[in-house]
């Protein structure tokens, strides 16, 4: 749902009204095949995580999305705000 445009504008419209009042988790879950527009979907992927209290993430997500192993950097400049909590996973590790 959050490849397609319209579905992801919506779902995030929905976010950010529960925003304040509920606890918003978000694990992108990417499904590289299913992306027409990497870039474009990495901001989208940034929209959510930042509307996010609570980012997950595997190592293969973070790989598609960011690239390169600078967990710490990705992760602020995705969620933007360090008291979030994060996880990243690496199979049966975490991060």
């Amino acid at each position: 749902m959050l490849a397609d445009d319209k579905g992801a504008a919506q779902a995030l419209a929905l976010v950010e009204d529960a925003r304040g009042s509920i606890t918003i988790s978000f694990d992108p879950n990417c499904g590289p095949n299913l992306v027409k527009h990497k870039a474009h979907y990495g901001d989208l992927m940034d929209a959510f995580a930042a509307t996010a209290d609570i980012v997950r993430m595997s190592g293969a997500d973070f790989e598609f999305l960011y690239g390169g192993s600078d967990y710490a950097g990705a992760l602020i400049r995705s969620v933007g705000r360090v008291e979030r909590c994060s996880n990243f996973s690496q199979g049966s590790q975490s991060e």
